[in-house]
């Protein structure tokens, strides 16, 4: 919605959604709300545990916090300090000791992450102007799949707001879906649709154009079949090499065709049209392959090598497109050396001389260009120039698969959720195995970690994990350690005592200082040091 729902309000029609979603084909199942059982552990007893998550080097910077001259030190030059971190474990009080933050931010994770908020258990976006639902699919996964899970999606949204019971909440809000199944069922649709629709006028130019020139429909017909041959010759090898292309790498196959109809065309026009008059059927072939055959084998040669040099390029979908193009335009050549020939050999060549306007207009252009060659030569200069200049300013897009996407449906859902999230999502759910289960979480722990390490770069928003609450044994037992060695400074017994002491020697304490800080600093250390 446009503005924030109350979750309380929303509840039926969320539950309801989720139900209706968890029986839609394809779906294993549907999580939309925190389990009761963890959000309680993690609003109630974890606390108690959160310290466990830090290691030995900042458990010593957290303890320096704690020191009775520290406190001091730190309270009191807290006097108009503004609201710290917001949310669920954070009041608006100011954190003097800077203890609650660095907690927060694990119990944050735990539920969910920063950029996502729970709202009575829901998961909703940033304001409450949304609820997400996370639709896991069925272990076999396919594009025949995606369709099967995206239209049973579609369904259910479809079906919610016709019912009766839920027409008024569901006023001036949207149902969308987004992720990868629906962009990826969504581009097929559009890619395929275009396809469809520039196969149909390309054909029908293509046949008219080679009517008006041949006056026979004959033509459009050897062309067509010679250049379907190629195509399917190239399918044919890119299913043995490739196994599977990119979106991208269909639709360069569109560039094959265009291509690969003007090495027949030639053929076509020297046997038909500008081959010499009255000879055999076999000479008048022989002069069609002859006379541009040369050029035509140079030249497709020529425009193979150029969509091969795409391969030094550093994508993947780059070398397949390279592949396939330079594959394409061998296949479409040697189709109108071989294929064409023999259909042509069952049509009559040219038998009547034509009156040619090519040597008139020609002249014409020769005498014009006799006259003045110097004005042609700065002419040609500077409109050469004007061209360079203007191609100059052409602009850059950043992001060429916005580009490609324009008008996507599920890529502007996508877009909307960006502009609430700050990010732009794309769940991954990972799952670690093993023999035991200490095997699975030794293999999960290293996973993170790693994943960690490049999180920042990568654009990773937040990793929910269970190694988050259990990190590894030995750091546990040196926690533990260092809790028991420096039993005295974590005691809550005399943080309690001192902060009170530095309290009381403010001028006008904030009385949140006592009231909502000082408990939540106390919960962090009532800590039974047990390994979990």
């Amino acid at each position: 919605a446009d503005s924030a729902m109350q979750p309380a309000v929303m509840a039926p029609l969320l539950d309801s959604l989720a139900a209706r979603l968890a029986r839609a084909p394809g779906v294993r199942g549907v999580q939309y709300r925190i389990p009761s059982k963890v959000q309680g552990f993690v609003e109630t007893r974890a606390p108690a545990y959160v310290l466990f998550a830090f290691d030995t080097t900042q458990l010593a910077a957290l303890a320096g916090r704690l020191t009775s001259d520290t406190i001091r030190r730190l309270v009191q030059a807290t006097d108009t300090a503004g609201p710290g971190l917001l949310g669920r474990f954070v009041s608006r009080t100011p954190d003097p000791l800077q203890l609650i933050g660095p907690a927060a931010g694990v119990l944050f994770r735990a539920l969910g992450g920063a950029n996502l908020r729970l709202a009575d258990g829901y998961l909703a976006l940033p304001g409450q102007r949304g609820f997400l639902f996370v639709v896991e699919p069925a272990p076999s996964f396919s594009v025949d799949s995606s369709r099967s899970l995206v239209r049973a999606i579609d369904s259910v949204m479809a079906q919610a707001p016709r019912d009766p019971q839920f027409a008024g909440l569901m006023a001036g809000k949207r149902l969308t879906a987004i992720g990868r199944p629906v962009a990826m069922v969504q581009v097929l649709e559009i890619a395929f649709g275009d396809v469809a629709r520039v196969a149909i006028a390309s054909l029908l130019a293509s046949f008219l154009l080679q009517l008006w020139l041949f006056r026979r429909p004959l033509a459009p017909v050897l062309l067509a079949g010679t250049v379907v041959f190629a195509v399917a010759l190239t399918g044919a090898v890119a299913a043995i090499v490739f196994g599977s292309l990119s979106l991208v790498g269909w639709l360069f196959i569109s560039v094959l065709v265009g291509l690969g109809d003007e090495f027949g065309l030639y053929i076509i026009a020297h046997y038909w049209i500008t081959g010499a008059a009255n000879v055999s059927r076999g000479d008048a072939l022989a002069s069609a392959l002859q006379r541009p055959g040369r050029g035509l084998v140079y030249s497709g040669l020529a425009m193979a090598a150029a969509f091969a040099s795409l391969a030094l390029m550093s994508y993947p979908v780059m070398f397949e497109v390279a592949c396939v193009t330079a594959l394409g335009l061998i296949a479409m050549l040697f189709s109108s050396f071989t294929v064409l020939p023999i259909a042509l050999a069952y049509t009559e060549p040219r038998r009547h001389a034509a009156t040619s306007i090519w040597h008139r207009s020609m002249t014409v252009m020769h005498d014009v260009g006799q006259r003045n060659p110097r004005r042609w030569l700065v002419g040609w200069a500077a409109l050469m120039l004007g061209c360079v200049l203007l191609a100059r300013t052409l602009q850059f897009e950043p992001h060429p698969w916005k580009v490609a996407l324009r008008g996507n449906p599920a890529t502007a859902q996508l877009e909307r959720v960006r502009q609430l999230l700050g990010v732009w999502p794309s769940p991954i759910l990972m799952v670690s195995s093993g023999a035991t289960e200490a095997e699975a979480l030794e293999r999960d722990r290293e996973a993170v970690y790693q994943l960690d390490r490049v999180g920042p770069r990568a654009g990773v928003v937040t990793i929910e994990s269970l190694t988050r609450w259990l990190p590894a044994p030995s750091q546990q037992q040196a926690d533990i350690a260092y809790f028991h060695s420096h039993a005295a400074t974590f005691s809550p017994q005399r943080v309690r005592h001192d902060f009170l002491a530095a309290v009381a020697q403010m001028k006008r304490p904030d009385p949140r200082l006592t009231t909502e800080y000082l408990p939540r600093v106390l919960s962090l250390l009532h800590t039974s040091a047990e390994e979990l």
